[in-house]
């Protein structure tokens, strides 16, 4: 049976008594040694760990790997220290304070037949490991990371600190020799630049704009990549990301077309809308409901079959539609007038003939005045939409105190049910007991009567 890794960890401050933590849970490797000049928090993180503390680097003992994670002016004196040993090293970025730093750790592995790493993290994360296997090709990287100040990693600036991360992700990216830098950095609370702004333009015609500080009231780590054919962002601190892809026919031609689109309802006469919603049966009449409010009927306009309103969305991405129908506030509704460079919700009238004629399709649909929102894409101004409410189906068997702590729950906490409904922001949780056509169960009754709600049936 073969031993275990021996590794050590020089350096046990914020970033490596991380690298001390993963080291200690990892089948196959044995930590050694944790080394750091500060007593207290050495023998803390080798106590929690298991292994041993001492306050230098020189004495971790025989080990067959080392991470170190001293203050970046450090990094080339200790990380030679082991490799002229040919003890391989994993080093936090960034790799050196100075370029001929750098150079001093890289020559002096490849002089002693050893390796050397650089831990920049960014690269593994989820969204960039992803956005690598989609093979963009960037022409155009924005990337914004803001931290407040931390109080570490003042022996360097914040292109050092913070940027190196985007700098490595962008190379990692654009695979282009860099032609040219301008960059401009202000100190702020410590002797280096602490907020700092580069644009790099690179060989293959590809430009990055890159801004970090480390004086920033709110954190913020997100970079967006444009290339020919799509747009994507990403969130490295919540590892999410979206793509945008330019359908076979978004053109500039469509994209002018988009911007002559009817203004109206009554103008979808003769065009292309989405119908048949195999999987959402009931969109048939809201689509129904609607286009009656403008005196059109489903004859008048050019239906197109579509399983799902997400498979209309993407076929008028591709303009194989000239209009489509969305919940405001859906996510679908935001990709969409980004990919095809806006979008505008067609408003509804409220003359009595028109609610009528909707109604006639739709009997408890109504006509309610929605204002702008930042959540609200296409929506400039105070716009007349269709709405309809929402019911909570529960059978005659169940329990009164059950359905009262629903209807109770309901009614007393609006604003959790908007974290995961968008239309609740809008509902009047007065409105509770409007008449439905459905009964309302005895429980629920009971709580209406109780907050005078009324005594619906």
């Amino acid at each position: 049976m073969s031993r275990k890794l021996r590794v050590a960890v020089v350096g046990v401050g914020h970033f490596g008594r991380n690298h001390a933590r993963i080291y200690a849970q990892m089948p196959g490797v044995e930590l050694v040694a944790v080394a750091d000049p500060n007593d207290e928090r050495c023998t803390a993180v080798a106590e929690q760990y298991g292994t041993r503390a001492v306050s230098d680097h020189t004495q971790v003992g025989p080990v067959d790997a080392v991470s170190i994670a001293v203050p970046t002016s450090r990094h080339a004196d200790v990380a030679c220290s082991f490799l002229e040993r040919s003890i391989p090293v994993l080093v936090e970025k960034p790799l050196a304070d100075t370029v001929g730093a750098a150079e001093r750790i890289v020559q002096t592995a490849r002089r002693h037949g050893t390796f050397v790493g650089v831990g920049h993290v960014e690269r593994f994360n989820p969204v960039v490991v992803a956005a690598t296997e989609l093979g963009i090709r960037p022409i155009f990287i924005e990337c914004h990371r803001l931290n407040p100040f931390s109080f570490r990693s003042t022996d360097v600036g914040v292109v050092l600190d913070l940027m190196i991360h985007d700098l490595d992700v962008i190379l990692h990216f654009v695979k282009s020799k860099v032609e040219r830098v301008d960059a401009v950095g202000v100190p702020i609370l410590s002797e280096h630049e602490d907020i700092a702004n580069a644009r790099l333009t690179f060989a293959n015609g590809a430009v990055a704009n890159v801004t970090a500080s480390r004086v920033a009231v709110q954190p913020m780590r997100k970079i967006r990549v444009f290339s020919p054919d799509s747009y994507i962002s990403l969130d490295y601190t919540k590892r999410q990301g979206v793509i945008f892809r330019k359908g076979p026919k978004l053109t500039l031609d469509v994209v002018r077309k988009i911007s002559e689109d009817p203004a109206s309802l009554a103008e979808l006469k003769g065009k292309r809308l989405p119908y048949g919603f195999s999987s959402q049966l009931t969109l048939e009449r809201i689509v129904d409901g609607i286009i009656a409010n403008a005196g059109l009927a489903r004859k008048d306009v050019v239906p197109v079959l579509v399983p799902n309103v997400v498979r209309g969305a993407d076929d008028f991405i591709e303009g194989k539609l000239d209009g489509g129908f969305f919940a405001i506030g859906a996510g679908k509704v935001s990709e969409v007038d980004k990919t095809v460079g806006g979008i505008r919700y067609l408003p509804l009238s409220d003359d009595p003939q028109a609610v009528a004629a909707m109604k006639k399709l739709m009997p408890y649909a109504y006509v309610k005045l929605v204002n702008p929102s930042p959540a609200f894409v296409g929506l400039a101004g105070p716009t007349k939409l269709m709405a309809y409410d929402y019911l909570v189906a529960v059978g005659a068997h169940v329990k009164d105190d059950v359905v009262y702590k629903i209807a109770k729950s309901m009614y007393e906490n609006k604003a959790k049910l908007a974290q995961s409904l968008g239309a609740f922001r809008g509902w009047d949780p007065n409105t509770i007991s409007k008449e439905m056509p459905a009964a309302f169960h005895s429980g629920s009754v009971k709580f209406f009567k109780e907050k005078g709600l009324g005594s619906p049936k």
